[in-house]
């Protein structure tokens, strides 16, 4: 209640400030009365390559995935290391311990958290009646449930939950399947493998004999372990033996596959109509393991997402289905060998089929991009200018393989490693020499130029000194030791999470902080187009400046969102931002630059300015 009386006393003097600013448009008045909600996830639509609004907003979703910390028993990420049971642990006081972590995602833009979910913890012994819960699988789920709700109605934040595997199981060093899913189990598990990946292959005895050598690790060792858990996962194999007559499950009943799709059903059924969860990814980096790459696409890999798809649909009709290709489609050729050494692809191939699942609207295809030269690092030096020529040319293909198909583009994964001790001469004034910022700002960039709905690996709340990420010697997390950001000015950036017209450009100068939004088109909604601005880190002081083709605009201090009602008349809009007295045309595209005749407002905009002072230009 009190909130509510605040708010109205905010829009009496909004209206009071308008009427004494004089000349505001009608469309600026209205501007008053608007409180951006992010609304249901159950009313995002798919329109052709788009997501859309209630309003029919053409939304942009920018986050984060959050993990490592899930890949640790008990599988949630917010709890403590020491912490092993979920058993006595209160998750709302916990959530209350990383809560300016979690604030401190909403003030940096993010709108969407990949949360990663196990199989291991969902379904921990193998289950016949799926209308049935057993008491660990409802812990975890009531786990799970007040994360989602904590970071929908406290932060604003939207969910994928993602059903997350790295080679199988953490015995081999990864993570996600439960035991008695598992082949050939090795007693002693290792989380200090970075060569962990090679265990998909089948890598020749002297390419493991030089990996030990410049690496430390299993380099492949576990190959034949994790390669025959993943076949026999794919060809929907029984039950061995052995797990059969442990848990009284028959082999005839539910197979390996079969399991993992009635467990994502199931978990579809107890957040059904939930308005914080999107959707649903059925399988983290998907690898063939020895399958040829057409069969495995387009067949087995296909089949798998269609009957998933079937399950969740059982009790759910709103929620999206995330699709990935094969985990290395952008790192070998695919019609070369499944393992090609240091031969890496420059024209990344999917198989699925063309057009892909497009009898259900509500499908999403998620990627992920790690370039492969920057992650092996030696022998490669981590050549910043040569990404900077390559990765328009990558980014642009994997897009294509999304809107081929039909499906909404999503790059679910990508990032850099914070660790990298590599230098650069590339724009030293604002990466510093650093190749981790070098390399986080150009895949920014990358997605902004194809507009690119995108969460980034990753923000672990537990990272340290000593262990990084906790897993595998990983150190990516956004959060460093101690809890203190670390580059976050990068992914912090402008960006509209709602347009009334359709985006055609974004584009943020870290250097200048100048940035440029055009929408093209016409208008599509009545509702305005929703802005993020980031305030606090790349617009400080008192105030900034707006230019735009129409100057109906409101500006929300305490949630650095910028309201704006593109001019109906025009074929593109477009509105720019700099910070107060350095508006720098260079640092904008070209495109920007040849519509700045349309530009006829400037208008100062800041936290006594909710209405701006409209300059002419």
């Amino acid at each position: 209640m009190l909130f509510r009386s605040y708010y109205r006393l905010y829009l009496i003097i909004i209206c009071w400030y308008l009427m004494l600013a004089g000349g505001a448009t009608a469309e600026t008045q209205a501007l008053a009365q608007y409180q951006f909600q992010p609304g249901d996830a159950g009313t995002l639509y798919k329109d052709g390559v788009w997501l859309r609004d209630a309003q029919h907003r053409y939304v942009l979703l920018r986050g984060v995935n959050w993990g490592s910390r899930s890949k640790l028993p008990p599988y949630i990420p917010l709890l403590p290391l020491n912490v092993k049971s979920l058993r006595d642990v209160n998750i709302n006081e916990a959530l209350d311990v990383v809560k300016p972590d979690l604030d401190l995602l909403r003030a940096s833009g993010i709108n969407v958290v990949r949360l990663l979910v196990m199989w291991k913890a969902l379904e921990p012994i193998p289950r016949v009646d799926f209308s049935q819960r057993s008491a660990d699988t409802t812990a975890y789920l009531e786990a799970l449930k007040q994360i989602v709700d904590r970071l929908y109605y406290d932060e604003h934040i939207f969910v994928i939950l993602d059903f997350h595997q790295d080679i199988a199981h953490e015995n081999f060093g990864g993570d996600g399947f439960p035991d008695w899913a598992v082949s050939n189990q090795i007693s002693a598990p290792n989380r200090n493998d970075s060569t962990w990946g090679f265990n998909y292959y089948d890598i020749p005895i002297y390419d493991r004999w030089l990996c030990r050598i410049i690496a430390s690790g299993s380099c492949g060792a576990l190959g034949s372990s994790v390669r025959a858990t993943l076949n026999a996962f794919w060809n929907n194999a029984a039950l061995d033996r052995e797990a059969s007559e442990k848990y009284g499950v028959h082999d005839t009943e539910i197979r390996l596959r079969d399991h993992l799709e009635k467990t994502i059903g199931d978990v579809a059924r107890y957040f059904v109509d939930h308005p914080g969860v999107i959707g649903y990814e059925p399988f983290n980096e998907p690898h063939p393991v020895g399958i040829d790459k057409k069969e495995f696409e387009g067949k087995i890999l296909a089949n798998f997402y269609s009957e998933t798809l079937a399950e969740i649909r059982r009790h759910d009709k709103r929620a999206f289905l995330f699709v990935e290709p094969q985990v290395d489609w952008s790192t070998y050729d695919a019609d070369g060998p499944e393992y090609g050494r240091f031969s890496f692809t420059r024209n990344p191939k999917s198989f699925l089929p063309i057009p892909f699942m497009n009898d259900d609207t509500r499908v999403i295809f998620s990627f992920h991009y790690y370039d492969p030269k920057l992650v092996v690092g030696f022998p490669f030096k981590r050549d910043m200018h040569k990404r900077e020529r390559a990765w328009p040319i990558t980014f642009a293909q994997l897009r294509k393989a999304a809107t081929d198909r039909g499906l909404i583009p999503f790059l679910s994964e990508f990032g850099c490693g914070q660790d990298w001790q590599d230098k650069t001469n590339l724009l030293p004034a604002i990466y510093r020499g650093s190749t981790t910022r070098a390399c986080m700002d150009m895949q920014y960039k990358q997605i902004e130029v194809q507009l690119l709905n995108a969460t980034y690996w990753n923000y672990d709340l537990y990272n340290s000194k000593s262990e990084g990420d906790n897993w595998n010697h990983e150190d990516n997390s956004l959060l460093g030791p101690d809890h203190i950001p670390r580059n976050m000015d990068i992914i912090t950036r402008p960006y509209p999470m709602r347009s009334s017209a359709k985006p055609k450009l974004i584009a943020f100068d870290l250097a200048s902080k100048n940035a440029a939004i055009i929408l093209e088109g016409p208008l599509e909604s009545d509702a305005p187009t929703v802005i993020f601005v980031p305030r606090k880190i790349h617009y400080s002081g008192a105030d900034f400046e707006v230019r735009a083709t129409s100057r109906s605009i409101l500006w929300d201090e305490a949630n650095s969102l910028l309201f704006w009602i593109p001019d109906p008349a025009l074929a593109k809009n477009q509105l720019l931002i700099s910070p107060l007295g350095h508006f720098n045309p260079n640092a904008i595209p070209a495109e920007s630059r040849t519509l700045l005749n349309q530009i006829a407002f400037k208008m100062i905009v800041g936290a006594d300015k909710p209405v701006p002072i409209v300059e002419t230009n």
